[in-house]
């Protein structure tokens, strides 16, 4: 849950540093990515009910805070609204 608000977070603010206009859609994400890991959790404590349970929520924030970065990356090729972009 942790790695799902952290995320969620930082699409936020990844979005509003970029000046654009926050949407209801950067909820879904967060709550999409809490729902993919929840069953990753649940398959794991089925399947590997020994295995270590700091590994999981490890591999969340890292793979979220990566997909955060591509989401940055998409933006910044993006204009914000009234913005006329570069000249020529």
């Amino acid at each position: 849950m942790f790695a799902a608000g952290l995320v969620t977070l930082a699409l936020v603010l990844v979005q509003a540093s970029q000046h654009q206009q926050l949407s209801r859609s950067l909820l879904y994400l967060g709550l999409a990515y809490f729902a993919l890991f929840a069953v990753a959790h649940a398959a794991v404590r089925w399947w590997a009910p020994y295995a270590d349970p700091l590994f999981l929520p490890c591999v969340a924030v890292l793979n979220g805070l990566g997909l955060v970065m591509i989401y940055r990356l998409d933006l910044a090729g993006t204009t914000p609204a009234g913005d006329a972009g570069p000249p020529g």
